[in-house]
C-alpha cells in the first residue's frame, strides 16, 4: 500500500466524521418532509402546488447534475493528493538519494505539476459548488415570486384568500429548503462515499 494512500485513508476518517455529523444527518432526514409540505400545498391551492412542484423538481435535477459533476472532479483530486503524499514521503525519507542522483530539479518540477493540478481541480470544484448554490437560491427565489404572483391573481379572482396565499408561500419555502440544503451537502457526501470505499478496501 503506497504511503500516500495510507496518509489519505487517515484523512478519510476525518472526512467521514465531518460528513456524517448530526447537522448533515438531520438535513437528510428533512428531505421526506418536502413531500408533506407539497401535499399540503395541493390541498390549499392546486395551481400553486404545481409552481412549488416544478421548483422542487428543478432543484432535484440540479442536485443530480451536481452529484455527477462532483464525482468526476473529486476522483482525480484524490489521486493527485496520493501522488503528492508519495512524493513528499520520498523527499523526506531519502534526501541523500535525491542528492546522489541530482534529482532535485526533477522533483521540483513534479511537485509543481502536482500542486498546479490540485489547485486547478480545487478551483473547478469550488466554482461548480458556488454556481450550483447560486442557481439553487435563484430557483427558490423564482418559485417565491411565482407563488406570490399566481396567488395574487387567484386572490383577485376570488379563488383563494390572502391567508391561504401566505400559508402556501411559507409551505413552498419549507418544501424547497431541505432540497437546497441537500444540494449544498453533495460534495461532502461524495467525498465521504469515496472515503468509505477506500477504508473498506484497506
Amino acid at each position: 500500500i503506497p504511503v500516500g494512500l495510507r496518509q489519505q485513508v487517515l484523512q478519510d476518517v476525518g472526512v467521514m466524521k465531518t460528513a456524517y455529523n448530526s447537522s448533515h444527518l438531520t438535513g437528510l432526514l428533512d428531505l421526506p418532509f418536502s413531500l408533506l409540505f407539497l401535499f399540503i400545498m395541493a390541498l390549499l391551492s392546486f395551481p400553486l402546488f404545481i409552481v412549488g412542484l416544478l421548483g422542487a423538481v428543478a432543484l432535484l435535477i440540479l442536485g443530480v447534475l451536481n452529484l455527477y459533476a462532483t464525482r468526476r472532479a473529486i476522483a482525480p483530486s484524490i489521486q493527485a493528493n496520493v501522488s503528492k503524499g508519495n512524493l513528499s514521503n520520498s523527499v523526506l525519507n531519502d534526501p541523500s538519494l535525491i542528492r546522489a542522483f541530482n534529482a532535485g530539479p526533477f522533483v521540483n518540477q513534479l511537485w509543481g505539476k502536482l500542486l498546479d493540478k490540485l489547485q486547478t481541480l480545487g478551483e473547478y470544484t469550488e466554482s461548480k459548488q458556488q454556481f450550483m448554490q447560486a442557481l439553487s437560491q435563484s430557483i427558490t427565489m423564482v418559485v417565491t415570486v411565482f407563488v406570490i404572483a399566481v396567488g395574487a391573481k387567484l386572490v383577485v379572482s376570488g379563488d383563494l384568500n390572502v391567508g391561504a396565499m401566505i400559508g402556501v408561500n411559507i409551505l413552498a419555502a419549507r418544501a424547497l429548503a431541505p432540497i437546497s440544503k441537500f444540494n449544498g451537502m453533495t460534495a461532502l457526501l461524495v467525498q465521504a462515499e469515496q472515503s468509505n470505499t477506500r477504508l473498506n478496501n484497506i
